[in-house]
C-alpha cells in the first residue's frame, strides 16, 4: 500500500491523498472482475492523468496487477474504468424499465425483439473496446471515447484513441448497464420519454452490516 500511496501522490495532489484506498478498493474490484466498471467521480477525471499513473502501477506491481483488458471510456463528460473480460450481455443484462412517451405507464421489457434493441449500445460498446484492445500495446491502458453523433468528435490531438457513436438519448440506459445497475431505464429515442417533470417520491433506508453498529443511508427513488 506503500508504494499505492507514493504513486498516487506523484499523479495527483496531496489534497487527493484521503481519496488513496477508495481508489485502490474500487480499481481492484474491476481488475478483479467483481464489477464490471467504476465511475471515477471523486478524483480529477482527467483521462490522460488516470491513464498515466495506472500504467506506472502496473510497471512497479508487476506481480500484482493486470490491466491487459482494462480501459477508460469516456462515457459523455463521464470517465470510467471497464474491465473487457467482466462484460458479458447474458450475464450483466439488467431489467429494461421501458418509459417511452407512448405508454400510459412504465413497462418491463420483455420481448426478445425488445431487448435486442435494448442491448445495441451495449454490444457497440464491446466492440470498440475489444478493437481498441487488440492494437494497445503490453502495460497500456487505451481511453476509448464513446459519444453521440450529435456531440464533440475527438481527435487524435485529443489523445484519444478509437471512438463509437452512441445513442444519445439513451446514453443512461448504457450507463446503468455498465455500472452493473439491476434495473435501468430505456426509451424508444424516436418517442423521447416520460419522465419529464414527473414528481419522485424518496424513500431512505438505513442498511447495517451483521455485527457493526455502522449504519448507511440508502436513497430509492421511484
Amino acid at each position: 500500500m506503500e508504494q499505492w500511496d507514493s504513486l498516487f501522490l506523484k499523479h495527483f495532489s496531496r489534497s487527493h491523498l484521503s481519496k488513496s484506498s477508495h481508489f485502490y478498493q474500487d480499481i481492484s474490484c474491476v481488475l478483479l472482475g467483481l464489477k464490471p466498471a467504476h465511475l471515477v467521480d471523486y478524483l480529477p477525471s482527467k483521462p490522460q492523468k488516470l491513464k498515466l499513473f495506472l500504467e506506472e502501477v502496473k510497471q512497479s506491481c508487476n506481480a500484482l496487477w493486470d490491466n491487459s483488458k482494462l480501459c477508460i471510456l469516456l462515457l459523455g463528460e463521464d470517465v470510467l474504468f471497464v474491465n473487457r473480460n467482466s462484460l458479458h450481455p447474458s450475464r450483466n443484462r439488467p431489467v429494461f424499465i421501458n418509459v417511452s412517451k407512448s405508454l400510459d405507464k412504465p413497462e418491463i421489457l420483455s420481448t426478445e425483439k425488445a431487448l435486442r434493441i435494448a442491448e445495441k449500445p451495449f454490444l457497440s460498446c464491446c466492440e470498440v473496446l475489444d478493437r481498441t484492445l487488440l492494437d494497445s500495446r503490453d502495460n497500456h491502458v487505451p481511453i476509448v471515447e464513446y459519444y453521440s453523433p450529435h456531440g464533440h468528435h475527438p481527435t487524435s490531438s485529443n489523445g484519444v484513441g478509437p471512438t463509437a457513436e452512441a445513442d444519445e438519448e439513451n446514453l443512461c440506459c448504457l450507463f446503468g448497464w455498465l455500472l452493473g445497475y439491476p434495473a435501468v431505464y430505456w426509451f424508444d429515442a424516436k418517442e423521447g420519454y416520460s419522465l419529464d417533470m414527473e414528481e419522485l417520491i424518496r424513500h431512505s433506508v438505513l442498511v447495517r452490516r451483521g455485527g457493526t453498529k455502522k449504519e448507511t443511508k440508502v436513497g430509492v427513488y421511484h
